[in-house]
């Protein structure tokens, strides 16, 4: 039997062994020991191997015994053979880690996702100390344009202490300079204003909307200071329609609409409808007066379906449920520091069950409309469905005022804004719309009832 034992100096660190310093070894033999013995001193006494692999076992970490003997030997490389090191006995252990067991894959998956985001995050921290933002740095024409100014500075330094003479050509080469001057400035201004119109033409492309509310809409501000009896006076009589039983009768200039040769799809609403009128909705949209949002729908689908079994019965009954003819009121103001009613925007808040259903059907009436060609999508865009109006209309108008421009020619422009547009539609104009174009009786009934 062979054993490996150390002579080492006393107060020399076993875990300090560096390539620069190897403990002398010598061998030995009859020693039926074959573990590797650690380094003994005068004063420490000997360890039995029994203890050693206790103590191995239940004190060190081998991982962090790895680490550590790594970051030693390359600590006392850095210090060098002249430097003195740091004792052992000295320094900070670590805890021991509790890693998961190798068995626990959902524990290990666990902690490699929560290792990723922790360091993700913390690169993502360091790099935004890291970096900063440079101003941007002038072009080559803008660097002309400096140094033209710097230029022309100078000439009139040199024009006002200089005779009379050198002042002529003094001149000459100012008005040259100023020349060139202006000439890099209109073009940079051109290529300034270009860059702002791509950039606002980008921002209308992505969000027509949000564009025209940020050129149009002015600031708005104010409270409701109108009493409750002229609040409801109002409503009544801005959303209310008086003559609503009254017939219009026949116009000699409206053609009747060809019979269409298959009709609108009358039959009960399916669950597939309901689904897509759902996800189509916005889940941040404000609920009604039972407080119930489309998140609960998007969410909850055995809810969903039981909801299309009522559904089924109010279209096959043909009377729209009370509950989805109320509705909770907001007001936003329209200009700054509104107070009377006139003054506020009205928001109506429906319950959301009764805009599931009436969203089935006004998809089913945009598709026909649309489909039996009774809508001239060259004029309506509103309301129908593949056609960005708003983009068209908006184009075609620029374009007019362009070529107004450039062929110096009078062009009027006139925005019309309707006060009350839809509550002020007869409402037997709509009933008399949807037999024109050869609605279904019961779907009829049921706008009706509504």
């Amino acid at each position: 039997m062979v054993t490996l034992e150390r002579q080492m100096v006393p107060g020399t660190d076993w875990n300090r062994g560096t390539r620069g310093s190897i403990p002398k070894c010598s061998l030995r033999e009859g020693t039926p020991n074959k573990q590797l013995q650690s380094p003994q001193t005068k004063d420490t006494p000997r360890e039995t191997p029994h203890d050693a692999f206790r103590n191995l076992e239940e004190d060190e970490d081998p991982l962090l015994e790895l680490l550590q003997t790594q970051s030693s030997s390359e600590a006392s490389q850095a210090t060098g053979p002249d430097r003195p090191q740091q004792d052992t006995a000295t320094r900070t252990r670590k805890p021991r880690s509790k890693w998961p067991k190798a068995s626990d894959k959902t524990s290990w998956t666990q902690l490699d996702e929560d290792l990723d985001n922790i360091l993700e995050a913390r690169r993502g921290l360091d790099y935004k100390r890291r970096v900063r933002k440079e101003p941007p740095r002038p072009n080559r024409r803008q660097v002309r344009i400096q140094n033209l100014r710097r230029e022309l500075k100078q000439l009139r330094r040199r024009y006002c202490a200089s005779s009379p003479i050198e002042r002529i050509g003094l001149t000459q080469l100012r008005d040259t300079v100023r020349s060139q001057l202006t000439s890099l400035r209109k073009a940079e201004n051109n290529r300034r204003k270009t860059r702002e119109r791509a950039k606002k033409r980008a921002a209308f492309t992505a969000n027509p909307y949000k564009f025209g509310r940020s050129l149009l809409d002015k600031k708005r501000s104010g409270k409701l200071e109108t009493p409750l009896e002229e609040v409801e006076n109002y409503l009544h009589v801005t959303h209310s329609d008086p003559n609503r039983e009254d017939v219009l009768g026949d116009c000699d200039r409206i053609d009747t609409a060809k019979q269409p040769e298959k009709q609108l799809n009358a039959t009960e609403p399916t669950l597939g409808e309901g689904k897509e009128a759902v996800k189509k909705a916005r889940a941040a949209s404000a609920p009604g007066p039972n407080a119930i949002p489309y998140k609960v729908y998007k969410m909850c689908p055995l809810l969903l379906k039981r909801l299309m079994r009522l559904l089924k019965v109010v279209w096959r009954k043909g009377d729209v449920p009370e509950a989805w003819k109320e509705a909770e009121g907001i007001f936003t103001p329209k200009e700054r520091n509104s107070k009377t009613v006139n003054q506020f925007r009205t928001i109506s808040l429906l319950n959301v069950e009764g805009k599931i259903f009436f969203a089935i059907l006004a998809r089913r009436l945009k598709s026909f409309l649309t489909g039996k060609a009774y809508i001239n999508t060259s004029s309506q865009k509103g309301g129908v469905p593949g056609f960005s109006g708003c983009i068209e209309h908006t184009s075609a108008i620029t374009h007019l005022i362009s070529e107004a421009k450039k062929g110096r020619k009078d062009l009027t422009v006139v925005w019309l804004d309707f006060a009350n547009a839809n509550g002020s539609i007869p409402h037997q104009l709509m009933y008399t719309a949807l037999r024109h174009y050869h609605v279904d009786g019961h779907i009829q009934i049921i706008i009706t009832s509504y």
